[in-house]
């Protein structure tokens, strides 16, 4: 598949309060591939929702501060250095692949983040946000001694093996929520497993609200499971 450079459209400039700091805006519908340093925010499709940029930092790349993806656009983190946070809104589509992200990757407002590969400090996911996580490192050393939290009826998904909540193992199709220990108004534990690419977790979150963490098994542990309910099955008859 070619993929095709388009040249960087950058319709803003905003300082704000007089700061150094600044948003540098996408939103031309383009795909947008950033192998240079920007030392500002990015914000994508803010005031252009619905024509679905694309913005991908790979090797070479290094943003300042946060991506702040809108509506219906599209993100991905495959190299590169994100020194702020991956902030997805409003349905947005965002895959973090390889590459260092040096605060948060949030899910937020029905927006779908597939973690692969890479690393960040923390995971979280509000108002129905989803996030699917398969691959990397989430550090332990991170805002209230959590590595990642979620909210408002959200969703995060772990795709691997050997998983346990508080030592205690959990089986595919499982929710965290029934093995986790309350606490005041939130529930908390530590998630340890293996993710499908291997990367190993030991970390603590918190769940608020009506949200939940669940587990589904890497491909090669679905194979198996689906060849034994074959097997199963031919046995039976």
């Amino acid at each position: 598949m070619k993929r095709f450079l388009i040249a960087i459209s950058v319709t803003a400039v905003t300082l704000f309060n007089s700061s150094v700091n600044a948003y540098v805006d996408f939103n031309d519908g383009g795909h947008h591939i950033i192998n240079y340093t920007i030392n500002d925010y990015v914000n994508v499709d803010l005031y252009t929702p619905g024509v679905g940029t694309q913005v991908e930092l790979v090797n070479g790349g290094y943003i300042e501060f946060d991506i702040l993806a809108h509506e219906d656009c599209q993100i991905s983190v495959s190299g590169g250095q994100l020194a702020g946070s991956l902030r997805a809104y409003d349905n947005t589509y965002a895959v973090v692949s390889e590459g260092q992200v040096g605060s948060y990757i949030t899910a937020f407002d029905n927006s779908n983040v597939f973690f692969t590969g890479g690393s960040c400090s923390t995971l979280a996911a509000y108002n129905e946000g989803c996030l699917t996580v398969s691959g990397g490192v989430i550090d332990d050393i991170i805002y209230a001694g959590r590595s990642f939290a979620i909210w408002d009826a959200s969703l995060i998904t772990f795709e691997g093996t050997s998983f346990a909540i508080n030592g205690q193992p959990v089986t595919y199709g499982d929710f965290a929520s029934d093995y986790a220990t309350a606490g005041s108004g939130y529930l908390y534990g530590t998630l340890t497993g293996t993710l499908t690419n291997g990367d190993t977790l030991n970390n603590v979150f918190n769940i608020y609200d009506d949200s939940d963490i669940t587990f589904v098994p890497e491909p090669s542990t679905l194979l198996l499971l689906g060849l034994g309910a074959v097997m199963l099955r031919r046995k039976r008859n």
